[in-house]
């Protein structure tokens, strides 16, 4: 009951909100990217980032580093690697995106392993800086630890009709906080 207590008033002053990304006329090159519009919305809440991370990155090009699995015709990232398991410093960047594949099916149509989203959520407060943020689009919100981040806000984003709403999660680290 006390740590519900606790966590009420971060939620009291968590920002939601509806952002509307509907599709273009026209279809995507590579199925699963962002929304239409969604990533100039999202890096637009983060002012002043410097150090970006887009993992796994799709057919995302920057700004920032790009990491992914696969390089093909669709999907050039800078490094390749697993969102469990990457080639950088701790505390590198100050902000990490991430669309991964929902399902297992998903991730099937992409040509990888089932994503490892637990791992990633590790990773994410390796890699992460003191008061960093790390935003997932989903279609929902994953299981986090309250050590490690808390949760400042949630964008349901709407793509259209017969579409499904996803929820994009953002954590701010809490390394180096006072407990």
């Amino acid at each position: 009951m006390e740590q519900l207590l606790q966590t009420l008033p971060r939620e009291a002053e968590m920002m939601r909100t509806v952002w509307v990304c509907e599709r273009p006329f026209t279809t995507p090159a590579f199925y699963g990217t962002y929304p239409h519009g969604f990533l100039s919305k999202a890096l637009a809440l983060f002012d002043g980032v410097k150090d970006i991370l887009h993992c796994p990155s799709g057919s995302v090009t920057g700004p920032g580093t790009t990491v992914d699995l696969i390089r093909d015709e669709n999907r050039k990232p800078q490094i390749l690697a697993s969102a469990d398991a990457l080639p950088f410093e701790n505390d590198s960047f100050d902000l990490w995106l991430a669309d991964p594949p929902y399902e297992d099916k998903d991730a099937a149509r992409y040509g990888t392993p089932p994503f490892p989203l637990g791992g990633m959520m590790l990773e994410a407060f390796r890699i992460v800086r003191p008061g960093g943020y790390f935003g997932m689009l989903h279609l929902y919100c994953p299981n986090y630890n309250y050590d490690h981040w808390n949760l400042i806000g949630q964008v349901a984003v709407y793509t259209g009709i017969q579409n499904y709403v996803r929820l994009f999660s953002i954590f701010q680290s809490r390394k180096g906080e006072a407990k």
